[in-house]
């Protein structure tokens, strides 16, 4: 094998982005405090989390929260039962110990970010796969100024994903619908009907009340 060839099989076995500390810490600064949820509510989604079930346990807080009702390691216990990722991360013990090991909830918005900017990389790096595979796979007869155009639009909507770049204008109360859906996508049936009661009448900085992100 040679040194190229060597080189990009190391790249091809480099682990994403992630930083498992970050979601921790900012998981437990929510289950601490709930209110610090509206530090990161207007930016951060659940799909945004490296570890899938840290962004169940983000959604269920988010729901419960928009339900004007506590979110808890106890009171969140009910919603992952079923949840076997959670069991073999140790189940309520694990819910319980991300509450325990919360230091603070001033940086929760850091870590938010923190947690976003992470996500937009790995998304940088599946759009640039895209644009690679493209360029080696794509029709003949595609000129090469199509597939510029579509890298150049691909970038341009991960941009818009950045905080500070119009992703506030989502309030809260969109927020919190998105993740009762998000739960609901998973088999994890939110409690009752009015989700995200608590904040639909809220606006958000920059937007008015049940704006979306634009996509």
């Amino acid at each position: 094998m040679n040194a190229g060839a060597a080189a990009e099989k190391a790249v091809e076995h480099r682990s994403p982005p992630n930083n498992m500390e970050a979601e921790q810490a900012l998981l437990g600064a929510l289950l601490v405090n709930n209110e610090a949820i509206h530090l990161v509510a207007t930016f951060l989604e659940p799909d945004h989390f490296f570890l899938p079930v840290h962004g169940r346990i983000y959604a269920a807080v988010m729901n419960m929260v928009g339900r004007q009702e506590t979110a808890n390691p106890v009171t969140l216990k009910t919603y992952f039962e079923g949840d076997e990722a959670l069991k073999e991360a140790g189940g309520a013990q694990y819910l319980a110990r991300l509450a325990g090991s919360a230091v603070t909830v001033i940086n929760a918005g850091h870590y938010g970010r923190a947690v976003h900017d992470l996500y937009l990389r790995r998304q940088l790096i599946f759009y640039a796969e895209d644009v690679r595979d493209a360029a080696y796979d794509g029709p003949l007869d595609q000129p090469p100024r199509e597939q510029v155009e579509s890298a150049e639009a691909a970038l341009h909507r991960l941009l818009e994903d950045a905080p500070g770049t119009g992703t506030e204008r989502r309030s809260i109360g969109a927020a919190a619908l998105e993740a009762a859906r998000h739960l609901e996508k998973r088999s994890i049936k939110p409690r009752g009907h009015s989700w995200g009661s608590r904040w639909a009448s809220r606006p958000s900085k920059g937007g008015s009340a049940g704006s979306r992100r634009p996509t």
